[in-house]
């Protein structure tokens, strides 16, 4: 039985990164490794805007790396427990 993600649990900042490092290193380009982390972090996209407190479309599109928006990329990496400049060098 598959329970539901705990969106009111902080992320372990460690087990993140180090999934976040571990799929780029597969050679996973960079925004399928940043969408398969909201998701690792027990959170869906619409929960984690709600959490930031922005629009679920422009946090999909930050994802994606249509819009660079630096003080949203800074809040989707810090909630994620990972370095904004390594989440989003590619921006």
């Amino acid at each position: 039985m598959q329970t539901e993600p705990d969106s009111t649990r902080e992320p372990d900042i460690s087990d993140n990164y180090k999934a976040y490092m571990f799929l780029k290193g597969l050679g996973f380009p960079v925004i399928l490794v940043r969408k398969a982390i909201v998701s690792l972090s027990g959170f869906n996209q619409t929960e984690l805007a709600k959490v930031l407190s922005i629009e679920r479309n422009v946090l999909g599109m930050v994802i994606s790396g249509i819009r660079s928006p630096k003080n949203i990329q800074k809040k989707i990496a810090g909630k994620l427990g990972i370095p904004v400049k390594e989440m989003f060098k590619d921006s």
